[in-house]
């Protein structure tokens, strides 16, 4: 992998994600810590001291940038949440609606990405591949429609 590639990623997905985002929260952590990790699900993980770091854990394959930022926004969207403390331990009845904000906030992210890369990719001559990150958010937002048709949320709610 080139080196500070990954990094390079990380953050135009960062800055994707927050093109246009207020933050008001008094609880934002001032340092974020991005993770490798080989297996396992991708994670906020939650540490037991007082720091003021978040720790993003993603599990990606080598040049894998769209599941790379795919993963690293869908984190972020924790983060913002304030999900990120050693006290913000997810549980029901509530955590499916911090899931689905956080998964509107990376697919949010993902378009802005897609079009910035293939304006002014950070790999020299990787300009094409804005389109192949088009077309991963695309094939997440097709998957949900599938799931949507399947549980009959498309029908017209008024009958």
């Amino acid at each position: 992998m080139l080196e500070g590639a990954a990094a390079q990623v990380i953050e135009r997905m960062r800055q994707a994600c927050l093109d246009g985002v207020r933050l008001v929260s008094d609880r934002q952590p001032t340092r974020l810590r991005i993770e490798e990790h080989t297996s396992g699900p991708p994670a906020i993980w939650l540490q037991a001291d007082q720091s003021d770091m978040a720790w993003v854990i993603v599990d990606i394959g080598e040049r894998d940038w769209s599941k790379l930022a795919y993963q690293f926004g869908h984190e972020l969207g924790h983060v913002l949440a304030n999900s990120w403390q050693a006290n913000a331990k997810p549980a029901a009845p509530c955590q499916w609606l911090e899931e689905a904000m956080v998964e509107a906030f990376s697919l949010r992210g993902l378009r802005p990405l897609a079009t910035g890369w293939k304006d002014i990719p950070p790999f020299a001559g990787d300009n094409a591949f804005g389109d192949a990150i088009a077309k991963y958010r695309q094939n997440i937002l097709h998957r949900y429609a599938g799931l949507a048709e399947s549980q009959g949320l498309t029908r017209d709610a008024t009958t």
